[in-house]
């Protein structure tokens, strides 16, 4: 399985691979994790590379660096994974994303987490700060991070996926 890191994600982004992703390769990105279906597709697509350039884009010159998009790695992790952002134990980050996905995959216990099981997680959360949109931004929250996330194609995210790339994404907000 390939191991997914933040270069990995990045390389996957910028598809003409000049060191930079531009708006519509994170629209095309976004297209691939299946953002622009249904009635409410176009909106939700806009939302979703709107969202993504607003918070990776730091000097706003619509492009995102591989430094930029480093900096906000972190909000990529599934909300809920509470990582010590100063602990440099890998059984830390291993332990922790292992309880996580234990947690959410607890129904099925197929050993990932896939598209619903996020989607009620990610849901659940934002219900908890009275969102009326909550289902619709969790669909494609969670569309996008099994797109981005799933290194052996399945579908699912599993615990070794998610530890890679949070064990990077910690390492990397560190430096």
């Amino acid at each position: 399985m390939p191991k997914v890191t933040l270069r990995s994600i990045f390389k996957r982004l910028d598809q003409n691979g000049d060191g930079k992703v531009s708006r519509a390769e994170v629209e095309a990105f976004a297209q691939a994790a299946k953002i622009d279906t249904g009635l409410l597709g176009p909106l939700k697509l806009k939302g979703t590379v709107d969202a993504i350039m607003d918070a990776f884009d730091e000097n706003k010159d619509a492009h995102i660096t591989f430094d930029e998009f480093c900096a906000k790695a972190s909000t990529l992790l599934p909300v809920g994974l509470e990582l010590d952002p100063d602990s440099d134990d890998p059984d830390h980050v291993r332990d922790t994303v292992s309880a996580f996905t234990a947690m959410l995959d607890s129904k099925r216990t197929d050993g990932g987490i896939d598209e619903g099981e996020l989607t009620d997680h990610i849901a659940a959360k934002l219900r908890e700060t009275g969102d009326p949109t909550a289902k619709m931004k969790a669909k494609v929250a969670a569309k996008m991070a099994i797109h981005t996330l799933d290194g052996d194609g399945d579908g699912k995210i599993d615990a070794d996926e998610l530890t890679s790339f949070a064990a990077d994404a910690l390492k990397r907000s560190r430096d």
